[in-house]
């Protein structure tokens, strides 16, 4: 998207990830077990399995539990999905070391064994 002259990237829509493969993923550094996940979950929601409203539309702790069950997505991208997608302010991607330290500067969180 070019916005005053200047070009931004966003990540992809799941329809435009099933044009790459794993080789492709591979040269820009993701596993292959990354790759897998990150093209299945394309698939999945390409095909309307999962839909974003499916699980917005969740109650609660329903939610972290709808992300974990997909395949790939574990304790961390389900709490960074909650946080930046769903704005919830109690979902924090434990085991980033960035906010484990941005935590303990601010005096929220004294030991990371505390989460």
């Amino acid at each position: 998207m070019d916005f005053e002259g200047i070009t931004y990237c966003s990540f992809p829509k799941s329809k435009s990830l099933l044009q790459i493969t794993i080789e492709d993923l591979k040269k820009i550094h993701f596993s292959r077990q990354k790759a897998e996940y990150i093209l299945g979950l394309a698939k999945q929601f390409t095909s309307g399995k999962t839909t974003r409203s499916s699980i917005e539309n969740l109650p609660g702790e329903e939610k972290y539990r709808g992300l974990t069950n997909l395949t790939g997505v574990g304790e961390w991208t389900a709490n960074y999905v909650l946080m930046k997608t769903f704005r919830n302010p109690d979902s924090i991607p434990f085991g980033d070391i960035g906010i484990y330290q941005a935590l303990e500067n601010y005096k929220l969180l004294s030991n990371r064994k505390d989460r």
